[in-house]
Protein backbone atom coordinates (compact mmCIF):
# COMPACT_ATOMS: atom_id res chain seq x y z
CA UNK A 1 0.00 0.00 0.00
CA UNK A 2 1.84 3.18 -0.53
CA UNK A 3 2.15 5.99 1.38
CA UNK A 4 4.44 8.26 -1.02
CA UNK A 5 2.78 11.69 -0.20
CA UNK A 6 2.93 10.67 3.41
CA UNK A 7 6.29 9.58 3.22
CA UNK A 8 7.64 12.73 1.58
CA UNK A 9 5.95 14.84 3.76
CA UNK A 10 7.88 12.93 7.05
CA UNK A 11 10.75 13.53 4.36
CA UNK A 12 10.32 17.04 3.38
CA UNK A 13 8.05 18.58 6.27
CA UNK A 14 5.50 20.86 5.62
CA UNK A 15 7.10 24.34 5.96
CA UNK A 16 4.93 27.00 7.71
CA UNK A 17 1.99 25.65 6.49
CA UNK A 18 0.01 22.52 6.23
CA UNK A 19 -0.55 19.31 4.25
CA UNK A 20 -3.98 17.69 3.96
CA UNK A 21 -3.60 14.27 2.57
CA UNK A 22 -6.96 12.56 1.24
CA UNK A 23 -7.15 8.64 1.80
CA UNK A 24 -9.12 5.74 -0.38
CA UNK A 25 -11.90 5.97 1.16
CA UNK A 26 -12.51 9.74 0.79
CA UNK A 27 -11.66 10.51 4.45
CA UNK A 28 -8.95 13.04 5.38
CA UNK A 29 -5.99 14.43 7.79
CA UNK A 30 -4.26 17.64 8.00
CA UNK A 31 -0.65 17.17 8.96
CA UNK A 32 2.12 19.79 10.50
CA UNK A 33 5.45 19.03 10.85
CA UNK A 34 9.54 19.58 10.80
CA UNK A 35 11.78 17.50 8.66
CA UNK A 36 12.92 14.88 11.01
CA UNK A 37 10.60 16.29 14.35
CA UNK A 38 11.95 14.21 17.31
CA UNK A 39 8.14 13.84 18.00
CA UNK A 40 7.37 12.13 14.76
CA UNK A 41 4.11 14.08 13.47
CA UNK A 42 3.86 17.39 15.07
CA UNK A 43 0.25 18.06 14.78
CA UNK A 44 -2.36 15.83 13.11
CA UNK A 45 -6.07 16.96 12.78
CA UNK A 46 -8.60 14.53 11.94
CA UNK A 47 -11.47 15.75 9.87
CA UNK A 48 -14.68 14.60 10.84
CA UNK A 49 -15.85 11.28 11.03
CA UNK A 50 -12.43 9.90 11.07
CA UNK A 51 -11.82 8.08 14.56
CA UNK A 52 -8.46 8.02 16.46
CA UNK A 53 -6.68 4.44 16.88
CA UNK A 54 -7.16 3.48 20.97
CA UNK A 55 -3.23 3.92 21.58
CA UNK A 56 -0.64 5.79 23.36
CA UNK A 57 0.31 7.41 20.36
CA UNK A 58 -3.11 9.18 19.92
CA UNK A 59 -2.76 9.98 23.68
CA UNK A 60 -1.66 13.87 23.11
CA UNK A 61 -4.91 14.93 22.14
CA UNK A 62 -5.67 18.63 22.49
CA UNK A 63 -6.61 19.71 25.77
CA UNK A 64 -7.60 22.77 25.26
CA UNK A 65 -10.90 21.91 23.36
CA UNK A 66 -11.48 19.16 25.21
CA UNK A 67 -11.98 21.34 28.15
CA UNK A 68 -13.69 23.89 26.47
CA UNK A 69 -16.00 21.38 25.02
CA UNK A 70 -16.24 19.21 28.59
CA UNK A 71 -14.48 16.16 26.41
CA UNK A 72 -17.42 16.22 24.13
CA UNK A 73 -15.73 17.21 20.91
CA UNK A 74 -18.59 15.24 19.31
CA UNK A 75 -16.28 14.22 16.25
CA UNK A 76 -18.31 16.69 13.79
CA UNK A 77 -15.24 19.18 14.29
CA UNK A 78 -12.44 16.59 13.47
CA UNK A 79 -9.88 16.44 16.20
CA UNK A 80 -6.28 17.52 16.96
CA UNK A 81 -3.55 15.22 18.02
CA UNK A 82 0.15 16.81 18.78
CA UNK A 83 3.26 14.56 18.39
CA UNK A 84 2.06 11.40 17.04
CA UNK A 85 4.16 8.74 16.01
CA UNK A 86 4.75 8.28 12.19
CA UNK A 87 4.36 4.64 12.51
CA UNK A 88 1.29 5.49 14.12
CA UNK A 89 -0.19 8.06 11.22
CA UNK A 90 0.89 5.64 8.65
CA UNK A 91 -1.00 2.79 9.87
CA UNK A 92 -4.43 5.20 10.34
CA UNK A 93 -3.92 6.09 6.35
CA UNK A 94 -3.42 2.66 6.08
CA UNK A 95 -6.74 1.50 7.80
CA UNK A 96 -8.55 3.58 5.44
CA UNK A 97 -6.92 2.40 2.30
CA UNK A 98 -3.69 4.26 1.99
CA UNK A 99 -3.65 7.35 0.15
CA UNK A 100 -6.22 8.33 -2.32
CA UNK A 101 -5.06 8.31 -6.18
CA UNK A 102 -6.66 12.02 -6.47
CA UNK A 103 -5.04 14.19 -3.98
CA UNK A 104 -7.52 17.08 -5.07
CA UNK A 105 -7.60 19.63 -2.57
CA UNK A 106 -10.76 19.53 -0.29
CA UNK A 107 -13.23 21.95 -1.86
CA UNK A 108 -13.63 25.87 -0.54
CA UNK A 109 -17.10 24.50 1.10
CA UNK A 110 -15.36 21.45 2.58
CA UNK A 111 -13.17 24.24 4.28
CA UNK A 112 -15.79 26.89 5.11
CA UNK A 113 -18.16 23.80 6.88
CA UNK A 114 -15.06 22.72 8.57
CA UNK A 115 -14.25 26.23 9.93
CA UNK A 116 -17.40 27.12 10.84
CA UNK A 117 -17.57 23.95 12.95
CA UNK A 118 -14.67 24.81 15.02
CA UNK A 119 -15.99 28.74 15.09
CA UNK A 120 -19.18 27.80 17.17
Amino acid sequence: MSTSIFDRIVTDGTGDSHDIIRMADGQRVTLTTRPGSPFGIDEVFLWPGVDAPCNDGWANEDSVELWLTAGDTGQDAGRLFYEVPVEDVRALIEEHGGEHADQTSATAAEIRELVAKHSA
